[in-house]
């Protein structure tokens, strides 16, 4: 009965039908969640329905940051290696993912996650308070901020960590490693780590770490116990000397605490040990460890590590101030003359600091230990003496010139400081008897005997201008108006600023000086015109009209009679003319300035003075007589300037005749 029939369907009851509602069936899959531990394997398995393997990982990667997220948030609340095992293997799926999907840069990115990952792990190990997400570790400026937080927080190991894991620059890590190591120490440990941040070329950064470096090896050393106990026992020895019959309470731990607060009981002693306390350079020097010098404060170990630094990473200059501030000046000096080095290096690395330092006479003894003849030294000395003539240091350019046997420098430095302002004239003479001592040695370095001759002579005239000078002021009023110009004529030099202008000025003054008879003083001024190739015509025209404007005929006659014999005609015509146009012109002496224009050699230059004084009559009968009949109209034409009818009328009948 059952086979032949067919099985009819049960009506369905409508009340347990499915009915899909989209909107509810979003907000149970977004509200669910486990209620402790979840599942990650079941997460992959879901995660697996994905048709698309790269939005399969996308996913993934997305879940990786919301739980460093939620991680980072509320540290306490969660179980760390259990969401960190859950990013991880999150993180291994997205890369399988993109794996099958070809794509190789999510690859990269899920590796970069990877080591976020390991940093966060690592962080969390460590109780490290600032914790970051892997989406902040993702961004370069958050993470170089955690990675300085670590180095001031001494966590060395995590700061390299992080600068590696987030592509960082390391420097900073290592160099705090270094200086760490270094400051407990730790001088092979130190040397490993800033093997990673010295390059072939150092640039800024690399120089500052080193100076760093070499800051903290120069520091004072914290004292070790067993330092503690040679302090200790170099008091006793002091209070055995300062009051021994305290010595048996010495030992007693109150007594040493008196001492050390610097009660009374102890007196001098007590004085003394707070001063080997107080002191670091007195303390260091109990330590029981030797300095390597008196003016150094490190000991062997540490200068041998500087020295390392500074010869494998640092400049030749770093190097050379690090010898001078130890106390090692002859090992800078050896090394300049071992190897050839730019002068500028000498000067601002070894010179000018002991100057500074009031260290010269040391130096110039280590150069002339090292090298007897100085030729080692000469570049380097010469560039010395260009600087310090630069700044107008003359004294120390005097003394590097002494030692260099460059007498012919050290002469004309002395007659600079000669030809100073304000200088009492027994100074100067002395300064110039030293400038002729040197210059008299001239030939010991070479010199011709000429040029030996030349300085020697010259020096002599100028001692012989002051001494007539000196005389000439003792002779004066205090208020007379020629002390002045007496007393600016004591600073000008021959050779001190090599300068004709001065020169011509300085023997122009010569030649005013006070005696009537100028014959001697204009000799010597002669010499010098010849000896520097001086216009002589310039100088004696200026002498003679200072002579004509003073109106002291007596002087100017014995002038012009002395340069009548040293000077051309031509050459005397001009000085002679001077003289007239200062009598006619200044003066208004026209008949003082008729006797002089006799004087004049030319005939033109006669005429001219004539004409130039309105003497024009006696230009016309000048002109007539000495056959210049071509000057006439010139002569009329000033006379018709001038009003002059009578010289007018004899030049035209003279033009009409001719």
């Amino acid at each position: 009965q059952l086979a032949g029939s067919v099985p009819t369907q049960a009506p369905m009851d409508p009340e347990f039908r499915v009915v899909p509602n989209v909107s509810e069936m979003i907000s149970i899959r977004s509200s669910f969640q486990y209620a402790n531990a979840p599942s990650t394997t079941l997460a992959l398995a879901i995660l697996d329905l994905y048709a698309d393997p790269e939005r399969c990982g996308a996913v993934c990667l997305h879940l990786c940051d919301m739980l460093s997220e939620k991680l980072v948030a509320n540290p306490r609340a969660m179980d760390h290696y259990l969401v960190i095992s859950s990013i991880r293997r999150l993180l291994f799926h997205a890369k399988i993912k993109y794996l099958d999907a070809g794509n190789m840069g999510r690859i990269e990115m899920c590796d970069t996650y990877l080591g976020y990952a390991d940093v966060l792990r690592l962080l969390l190990a460590s109780r490290w308070d600032s914790l970051l997400s892997i989406h902040d570790l993702a961004q370069p400026e958050k993470a170089r901020r955690l990675k300085d937080r670590l180095i001031e927080g001494d966590k060395m190991e995590l700061a390299m960590e992080v600068a590696t894991k987030c592509n960082l620059d390391p420097f900073d890590v290592w160099s705090a490693w270094g200086l760490a190591d270094m400051q407990l120490g730790q001088y092979a440990a130190a040397r490993e780590k800033f093997k990673h941040c010295f390059q072939r070329d150092n640039g800024p950064r690399e120089l500052r770490l080193l100076s760093r470096i070499l800051e903290t090896l120069e520091q004072t050393p914290c004292p070790s116990m067993e330092d503690m106990v040679f302090l200790q026992d170099s008091l006793r020895d002091m209070l055995k000397k300062c009051r021994p019959e305290l010595l048996p309470e010495a030992t007693s731990h109150l007594y040493r605490q008196a001492i050390l607060r610097g009660d009374r009981t102890g007196e001098g002693t007590a004085e003394a040990a707070s001063r080997i306390v107080s002191t670091p350079l007195v303390a260091i020097s109990t330590i029981n460890k030797p300095r390597v010098s008196l003016e150094s404060s490190i000991d062997s170990e540490r200068f041998a590590e500087a020295k390392f630094y500074l010869t494998s990473y640092g400049t030749f200059e770093q190097l050379i101030s690090f010898y001078i501030r130890h106390g090692f000046l002859e090992k800078a000096c050896n090394i300049f003359a071992k190897k050839a080095t730019q002068t500028k290096v000498f000067v601002e690395g070894l010179f000018m600091p002991c100057l500074t330092q009031g260290r010269l006479d040391e130096l110039k003894e280590h150069f002339v230990c090292i090298d007897p003849s100085l030729k080692v030294w000469e570049p380097y000395l010469l560039a010395v003496c260009r600087l310090l003539s630069q700044k107008r240091m003359n004294n120390v350019l005097y003394d590097i010139q002494v030692l260099m046997k460059d007498y012919k420098r050290a002469g004309l430095t002395q007659v600079m400081f000669a030809a100073k302002k304000n200088m009492p004239i027994k100074q100067r003479m002395q300064h110039l008897q030293r400038a002729k001592d040197h210059f008299s040695r001239m030939h010991e370095t070479g010199e011709d005997s000429a040029s030996v001759a030349k300085h020697t002579q010259v020096v002599e005239y100028q001692m012989r201008i002051i001494a007539a000078v000196a005389k000439e002021l003792k002779s004066l009023p205090d208020d007379d108006e020629r002390v002045v110009r007496l007393q600016d004529t004591l600073s000008l030099s021959l050779l001190a600023n090599d300068s004709d202008a001065e020169r011509q000025k300085l023997c122009i003054e010569v030649l005013l000086l006070g005696a009537v008879d100028v014959t001697a003083n204009a000799l010597m001024v002669e010499d010098i015109i010849k000896i520097f190739q001086l216009p002589g015509v310039v100088i004696y025209a200026e002498a003679a009209r200072y002579f004509a404007r003073i109106n002291n005929a007596q002087r100017l006659d014995s002038f012009l009679a002395f340069v009548r014999t040293v000077l051309s005609d031509e050459h005397w015509d001009k000085v002679v003319r001077a003289v007239v146009d200062c009598y006619e012109a200044e003066l208004g002496a026209k008949n003082t300035a008729e006797r002089f224009i006799k004087m004049l050699i030319s005939d033109l230059n006669q005429i001219n003075a004539l004409i130039a004084c309105g003497k024009l009559k006696a230009a016309y009968i000048t002109a007539v007589q000495k056959n210049h009949a071509g000057e006439v109209p010139r002569i009329r034409e000033a006379a018709v300037n001038s009003g002059n009818t009578a010289v007018q009328v004899i030049c035209d009948k003279f033009l009409e005749s001719a």
